[in-house]
């Protein structure tokens, strides 16, 4: 499993990291609930999924008014 410090060395920083830690441990996620996880500004969490999705390493899917993101 990877720790927080070996995925910030590969993915440049705390909230990529983050997110990936989140991913790992649940699957599937939407930006305000990773956000809320880590107590973090919502905006730089969909910044990140942003990044992720079009390196195509996350994707995701509407669900009501929300993106999840697996």
């Amino acid at each position: 499993m990877a720790t927080q410090t070996t995925l910030e060395a590969l993915f440049g920083g705390q909230a990529a990291a983050k997110v990936l830690l989140f991913m790992e441990n649940y699957g599937e996620g939407y930006a305000s609930w990773i956000a809320r996880t880590f107590e973090m500004p919502v905006s730089e969490v969909q910044k990140q999924l942003k990044k992720f999705e079009e390196a195509g390493i996350l994707v995701s899917r509407p669900v009501g008014t929300s993106r999840v993101f697996t």
